[in-house]
Protein backbone atom coordinates (compact mmCIF):
# COMPACT_ATOMS: atom_id res chain seq x y z
CA UNK A 1 0.00 0.00 0.00
CA UNK A 2 2.88 2.33 0.73
CA UNK A 3 4.32 1.68 -2.74
CA UNK A 4 0.94 2.28 -4.38
CA UNK A 5 0.53 5.54 -2.48
CA UNK A 6 3.90 6.82 -3.71
CA UNK A 7 2.87 6.11 -7.30
CA UNK A 8 -0.15 8.41 -6.99
CA UNK A 9 0.48 12.15 -7.64
CA UNK A 10 0.24 14.15 -4.42
CA UNK A 11 -1.04 17.34 -6.06
CA UNK A 12 -3.65 18.28 -8.61
CA UNK A 13 -1.83 20.28 -11.25
CA UNK A 14 -4.86 21.29 -13.28
CA UNK A 15 -7.14 22.70 -10.59
CA UNK A 16 -9.85 24.75 -12.29
CA UNK A 17 -10.49 26.80 -9.15
CA UNK A 18 -6.91 27.96 -8.64
CA UNK A 19 -4.97 29.82 -11.34
CA UNK A 20 -1.24 30.37 -11.07
CA UNK A 21 0.94 32.55 -13.27
CA UNK A 22 4.64 33.45 -13.10
CA UNK A 23 6.33 36.17 -15.14
CA UNK A 24 10.04 36.83 -15.60
CA UNK A 25 11.73 39.28 -17.94
CA UNK A 26 15.26 40.22 -18.98
CA UNK A 27 15.53 43.19 -21.37
CA UNK A 28 13.10 42.44 -24.21
CA UNK A 29 12.88 38.68 -23.53
CA UNK A 30 10.20 37.42 -21.17
CA UNK A 31 8.77 34.07 -20.14
CA UNK A 32 5.35 33.37 -18.64
CA UNK A 33 4.58 30.17 -16.77
CA UNK A 34 0.91 29.37 -16.24
CA UNK A 35 -1.18 26.55 -14.85
CA UNK A 36 -4.15 26.39 -17.17
CA UNK A 37 -5.51 25.23 -20.48
CA UNK A 38 -4.09 26.01 -23.90
CA UNK A 39 -7.10 28.19 -24.72
CA UNK A 40 -6.37 30.38 -21.69
CA UNK A 41 -2.73 30.67 -22.77
CA UNK A 42 -3.77 31.76 -26.25
CA UNK A 43 -6.07 34.41 -24.75
CA UNK A 44 -3.22 35.73 -22.57
CA UNK A 45 -0.95 35.83 -25.63
CA UNK A 46 -3.55 37.83 -27.56
CA UNK A 47 -3.99 40.25 -24.64
CA UNK A 48 -0.21 40.78 -24.40
CA UNK A 49 0.02 41.38 -28.15
CA UNK A 50 -2.75 43.98 -27.95
CA UNK A 51 -1.19 45.69 -24.93
CA UNK A 52 2.25 45.89 -26.54
CA UNK A 53 0.91 47.30 -29.79
CA UNK A 54 -1.51 49.83 -28.27
CA UNK A 55 0.26 50.90 -25.07
CA UNK A 56 3.95 50.31 -25.81
CA UNK A 57 3.85 50.61 -29.60
CA UNK A 58 5.91 47.44 -29.95
CA UNK A 59 5.46 44.39 -32.13
CA UNK A 60 5.77 40.89 -30.76
CA UNK A 61 7.49 38.33 -32.98
CA UNK A 62 5.04 35.57 -33.85
CA UNK A 63 7.87 33.20 -34.80
CA UNK A 64 9.62 33.47 -31.42
CA UNK A 65 6.48 33.65 -29.26
CA UNK A 66 5.46 30.05 -28.65
CA UNK A 67 3.04 28.19 -26.40
CA UNK A 68 4.49 24.91 -25.16
CA UNK A 69 3.63 22.36 -22.52
CA UNK A 70 5.69 22.73 -19.36
CA UNK A 71 7.05 19.21 -19.75
CA UNK A 72 8.59 20.21 -23.08
CA UNK A 73 11.69 22.42 -22.92
CA UNK A 74 11.30 26.15 -23.53
CA UNK A 75 14.36 28.18 -24.55
CA UNK A 76 15.08 31.31 -22.53
CA UNK A 77 18.39 33.22 -22.30
CA UNK A 78 20.43 30.24 -23.47
CA UNK A 79 18.75 27.78 -21.08
CA UNK A 80 16.13 25.13 -21.64
CA UNK A 81 13.44 25.23 -18.96
CA UNK A 82 10.89 22.53 -18.27
CA UNK A 83 8.98 20.88 -15.43
CA UNK A 84 10.36 17.52 -14.38
CA UNK A 85 7.99 14.58 -14.15
CA UNK A 86 9.70 11.87 -12.13
CA UNK A 87 8.19 9.25 -9.82
CA UNK A 88 11.61 8.15 -8.54
CA UNK A 89 11.81 7.75 -4.79
CA UNK A 90 14.47 8.68 -2.27
CA UNK A 91 14.70 8.39 1.50
CA UNK A 92 15.00 11.13 4.09
CA UNK A 93 17.28 10.98 7.11
CA UNK A 94 14.39 9.49 9.04
CA UNK A 95 14.06 6.67 6.49
CA UNK A 96 10.81 7.90 4.95
CA UNK A 97 10.34 7.68 1.20
CA UNK A 98 9.51 10.78 -0.81
CA UNK A 99 9.55 12.10 -4.40
CA UNK A 100 11.67 15.26 -4.33
CA UNK A 101 12.04 15.63 -8.11
CA UNK A 102 8.41 15.50 -9.24
CA UNK A 103 7.08 18.88 -10.38
CA UNK A 104 10.37 20.76 -9.96
CA UNK A 105 11.69 23.32 -12.46
CA UNK A 106 14.77 22.18 -14.37
CA UNK A 107 17.32 24.45 -16.03
CA UNK A 108 19.49 22.73 -18.62
CA UNK A 109 22.41 23.56 -20.87
CA UNK A 110 22.04 21.94 -24.28
CA UNK A 111 24.60 20.46 -26.64
CA UNK A 112 23.76 23.15 -29.20
CA UNK A 113 24.54 25.89 -26.68
CA UNK A 114 27.93 24.41 -25.81
CA UNK A 115 28.75 23.82 -29.48
CA UNK A 116 27.82 27.37 -30.42
CA UNK A 117 30.02 28.80 -27.64
CA UNK A 118 32.99 26.60 -28.59
CA UNK A 119 32.64 27.51 -32.27
CA UNK A 120 32.50 31.21 -31.41
CA UNK A 121 35.91 30.76 -29.73
CA UNK A 122 37.17 28.70 -32.71
CA UNK A 123 38.15 26.00 -30.22
CA UNK A 124 36.62 22.98 -32.01
CA UNK A 125 35.95 21.61 -35.47
CA UNK A 126 33.42 19.00 -36.60
CA UNK A 127 34.61 15.80 -38.23
CA UNK A 128 33.15 12.44 -39.21
CA UNK A 129 34.23 9.31 -37.31
CA UNK A 130 32.49 6.04 -38.22
CA UNK A 131 29.76 8.04 -39.98
CA UNK A 132 29.07 9.98 -36.79
CA UNK A 133 29.55 13.67 -36.21
CA UNK A 134 32.33 14.20 -33.68
CA UNK A 135 33.94 17.28 -32.14
CA UNK A 136 37.71 17.67 -32.06
CA UNK A 137 39.70 20.41 -30.29
CA UNK A 138 41.38 22.82 -32.67
CA UNK A 139 44.21 25.31 -32.28
CA UNK A 140 43.62 29.04 -32.55
CA UNK A 141 46.29 30.25 -34.93
CA UNK A 142 45.55 33.93 -34.34
CA UNK A 143 46.86 33.54 -30.75
CA UNK A 144 50.29 32.05 -31.51
CA UNK A 145 52.00 35.45 -31.34
CA UNK A 146 51.03 35.92 -27.67
CA UNK A 147 53.01 34.80 -24.63
CA UNK A 148 52.20 31.36 -23.26
CA UNK A 149 50.85 32.77 -20.00
CA UNK A 150 48.64 35.25 -21.88
CA UNK A 151 47.20 32.43 -23.99
CA UNK A 152 46.26 30.48 -20.85
CA UNK A 153 44.82 33.62 -19.25
CA UNK A 154 42.54 34.17 -22.25
CA UNK A 155 41.30 30.57 -22.15
CA UNK A 156 40.73 30.79 -18.40
CA UNK A 157 38.66 33.94 -18.80
CA UNK A 158 36.46 32.30 -21.41
CA UNK A 159 36.06 29.13 -19.34
CA UNK A 160 35.15 31.05 -16.18
CA UNK A 161 32.72 33.21 -18.14
CA UNK A 162 30.91 30.13 -19.44
CA UNK A 163 30.70 28.59 -15.96
CA UNK A 164 29.59 31.80 -14.24
CA UNK A 165 26.69 32.24 -16.66
CA UNK A 166 25.48 28.63 -16.65
CA UNK A 167 26.36 27.78 -13.04
CA UNK A 168 22.69 27.46 -12.00
CA UNK A 169 21.95 24.81 -14.65
CA UNK A 170 21.15 21.37 -13.27
CA UNK A 171 23.46 19.63 -15.76
CA UNK A 172 26.35 22.13 -15.57
CA UNK A 173 28.51 19.42 -13.98
CA UNK A 174 28.43 17.32 -17.14
CA UNK A 175 28.66 20.08 -19.75
CA UNK A 176 31.09 22.11 -17.65
CA UNK A 177 33.66 19.31 -17.73
CA UNK A 178 33.00 18.74 -21.46
CA UNK A 179 33.57 22.43 -22.13
CA UNK A 180 36.68 22.35 -19.96
CA UNK A 181 38.08 19.36 -21.93
CA UNK A 182 37.74 21.00 -25.36
CA UNK A 183 39.07 24.36 -24.13
CA UNK A 184 42.04 22.77 -22.39
CA UNK A 185 43.16 20.72 -25.39
CA UNK A 186 42.49 23.64 -27.70
CA UNK A 187 44.92 25.67 -25.59
CA UNK A 188 47.48 22.83 -25.64
CA UNK A 189 47.19 22.58 -29.42
CA UNK A 190 47.60 26.35 -29.73
CA UNK A 191 50.78 26.19 -27.63
CA UNK A 192 51.97 23.20 -29.67
CA UNK A 193 51.36 25.12 -32.89
CA UNK A 194 53.37 28.03 -31.53
CA UNK A 195 56.36 25.95 -30.35
CA UNK A 196 56.02 23.26 -33.05
CA UNK A 197 55.53 20.57 -30.43
CA UNK A 198 52.94 17.86 -29.83
CA UNK A 199 50.27 18.05 -27.14
CA UNK A 200 52.14 15.43 -25.11
CA UNK A 201 55.35 17.45 -25.22
CA UNK A 202 53.51 20.62 -24.11
CA UNK A 203 51.92 18.71 -21.22
CA UNK A 204 55.30 17.27 -20.23
CA UNK A 205 56.73 20.78 -20.17
CA UNK A 206 53.99 22.53 -18.20
CA UNK A 207 52.29 19.80 -16.17
CA UNK A 208 52.70 20.09 -12.40
CA UNK A 209 50.94 17.21 -10.67
CA UNK A 210 47.35 17.32 -11.89
CA UNK A 211 47.54 21.01 -12.90
CA UNK A 212 48.85 22.77 -15.98
CA UNK A 213 51.09 25.62 -14.78
CA UNK A 214 52.85 28.19 -16.96
CA UNK A 215 55.50 30.34 -15.22
CA UNK A 216 56.09 33.92 -16.36
CA UNK A 217 57.52 37.24 -15.18
CA UNK A 218 55.53 40.42 -14.71
CA UNK A 219 56.61 43.94 -15.67
CA UNK A 220 58.70 44.25 -12.51
CA UNK A 221 60.55 41.01 -13.17
CA UNK A 222 58.85 39.04 -10.38
CA UNK A 223 58.29 35.35 -11.07
CA UNK A 224 54.61 34.32 -11.18
CA UNK A 225 52.49 31.44 -12.44
CA UNK A 226 49.34 30.93 -14.47
CA UNK A 227 47.33 27.84 -13.46
CA UNK A 228 44.61 26.23 -15.57
CA UNK A 229 41.18 26.58 -13.96
CA UNK A 230 40.65 23.80 -11.40
CA UNK A 231 37.69 25.11 -9.38
CA UNK A 232 35.20 22.46 -10.54
CA UNK A 233 31.71 22.90 -11.95
CA UNK A 234 29.35 22.52 -9.03
CA UNK A 235 25.74 23.52 -9.64
CA UNK A 236 25.05 26.72 -7.71
CA UNK A 237 21.63 27.01 -6.16
CA UNK A 238 19.82 30.29 -5.73
CA UNK A 239 20.70 30.34 -2.02
CA UNK A 240 24.41 30.29 -2.91
CA UNK A 241 23.97 33.14 -5.38
CA UNK A 242 21.95 35.15 -2.85
CA UNK A 243 24.74 34.82 -0.27
CA UNK A 244 27.26 36.09 -2.84
CA UNK A 245 24.97 39.04 -3.72
CA UNK A 246 25.23 38.20 -7.42
CA UNK A 247 21.69 39.20 -8.30
CA UNK A 248 19.32 41.95 -7.21
CA UNK A 249 16.93 40.75 -4.53
CA UNK A 250 13.60 42.29 -3.65
CA UNK A 251 13.64 44.49 -0.52
CA UNK A 252 12.33 42.94 2.67
CA UNK A 253 9.36 45.20 3.34
CA UNK A 254 8.39 43.25 6.49
CA UNK A 255 11.56 44.37 8.29
CA UNK A 256 11.33 47.34 10.66
CA UNK A 257 14.65 49.22 10.84
CA UNK A 258 16.07 50.21 14.21
CA UNK A 259 15.60 53.87 15.25
CA UNK A 260 18.46 56.20 14.40
CA UNK A 261 20.49 58.18 16.94
CA UNK A 262 18.55 61.35 16.17
CA UNK A 263 15.21 59.58 16.59
CA UNK A 264 16.30 58.16 19.95
CA UNK A 265 17.40 61.59 21.19
CA UNK A 266 14.19 63.26 20.02
CA UNK A 267 12.15 60.70 21.93
CA UNK A 268 13.48 62.37 25.16
CA UNK A 269 13.14 59.15 27.17
CA UNK A 270 16.07 57.72 29.09
CA UNK A 271 16.76 54.15 28.04
CA UNK A 272 17.97 53.26 31.55
CA UNK A 273 15.51 54.82 34.00
CA UNK A 274 12.70 55.97 31.68
CA UNK A 275 12.73 59.61 32.82
CA UNK A 276 11.48 62.19 30.29
CA UNK A 277 13.90 65.05 29.69
CA UNK A 278 17.10 66.09 27.96
CA UNK A 279 19.33 63.20 26.95
CA UNK A 280 22.98 62.60 26.09
CA UNK A 281 24.34 59.81 23.94
CA UNK A 282 26.79 57.52 25.70
CA UNK A 283 29.30 55.76 23.40
CA UNK A 284 31.73 52.88 23.84
CA UNK A 285 34.58 52.01 21.50
CA UNK A 286 34.13 48.23 21.23
CA UNK A 287 31.11 46.26 22.40
CA UNK A 288 33.09 43.01 22.49
CA UNK A 289 35.19 44.33 25.37
CA UNK A 290 32.19 45.13 27.59
CA UNK A 291 31.39 43.05 30.67
CA UNK A 292 27.84 42.71 31.96
CA UNK A 293 28.87 43.99 35.42
CA UNK A 294 26.65 47.10 35.27
CA UNK A 295 23.11 47.68 34.08
CA UNK A 296 24.22 49.99 31.26
CA UNK A 297 26.76 47.48 29.90
CA UNK A 298 24.26 44.63 30.15
CA UNK A 299 21.71 46.66 28.19
CA UNK A 300 24.18 47.53 25.42
CA UNK A 301 25.28 43.89 25.17
CA UNK A 302 21.68 42.70 25.00
CA UNK A 303 20.78 45.22 22.29
CA UNK A 304 24.12 44.73 20.55
CA UNK A 305 24.63 48.49 20.35
CA UNK A 306 27.58 50.71 21.19
CA UNK A 307 25.32 53.64 22.12
CA UNK A 308 22.89 54.36 24.91
CA UNK A 309 20.55 57.39 25.20
CA UNK A 310 20.63 58.33 28.88
CA UNK A 311 19.63 61.28 31.04
CA UNK A 312 22.30 63.43 32.73
CA UNK A 313 21.96 61.61 36.08
CA UNK A 314 22.29 58.11 34.52
CA UNK A 315 25.20 59.32 32.40
CA UNK A 316 26.99 60.54 35.55
CA UNK A 317 26.40 57.16 37.24
CA UNK A 318 27.82 55.36 34.22
CA UNK A 319 31.04 57.43 34.33
CA UNK A 320 31.32 56.88 38.10
CA UNK A 321 31.19 53.10 37.54
CA UNK A 322 34.03 53.44 34.99
CA UNK A 323 36.14 55.47 37.48
CA UNK A 324 35.80 52.69 40.02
Amino acid sequence: MRKQMLDIPATRDMDDTFKRLKYIRYADDFLIGMVGSKDECEKIKADITTFMSEKLELEMSEEKTLITNAQEPAKFLGYEINVRRSMDHTRTRCGLQRRPWSGTIVLKVTYETVLKRLQSYDAVFITQVDRKQTLKPSSRKYMVNRHDADIMAQYNLELRGFYNYYSIADNIGYWGWKFNYFMKYSMLKTLGRKHKRTVGQILEKYKDGTDVVIPYRDNKGNGKQRVWYNGGFRCKRFTDIYEDNRYDSMPNTMYLPAPTLVERLKERKCELCGVIGDLVMHHVRNINQLKADTRSNAMMIKRHRKTLAACHDCDALIHQSYDK
